[in-house]
């Protein structure tokens, strides 16, 4: 490991960044589009750990990948800077077409 940890990848540093946010043990924790240099295995065992290590703690996450988001309890859909949608990940694959489209675009690339 090199001074600073300019060797690592941008997974990597992702992963130790998350791992850092963790550690704290906050109140309140932002991830923002933390997990778009991980690959869907490594996504799922973050998003695994952070179910099970964060809870108690309001999570915020700032994604494009719905992968990143399906398991919230509330998502935001935004669309040219205007809320356009909120609720639950089966609920808006129903009613939203946006959200709809993006999720079926992303679906394939995720598995």
């Amino acid at each position: 490991v090199e001074e600073r940890g300019t060797n690592f990848s941008g997974g990597q540093k992702q992963r130790m960044s998350i791992a850092r946010g963790i550690v704290s043990n906050p109140r309140i924790l932002i991830f923002d589009d933390s997990t778009s240099a991980l690959d869907a295995k490594s996504e799922r065992l973050v998003q695994e750990a952070l179910n099970k290590d964060l809870r108690g703690t309001t999570t915020i996450i700032i994604a494009q990948k719905i992968s990143s988001v399906v398991h919230a309890d509330k998502i935001l859909v935004l669309d040219q800077r205007q809320l356009i949608g909120q609720g639950r990940h089966a609920d808006l694959v129903a009613s939203n077409a946006v959200y709809r489209e993006i999720y079926e675009t992303q679906k394939g690339k995720e598995e």
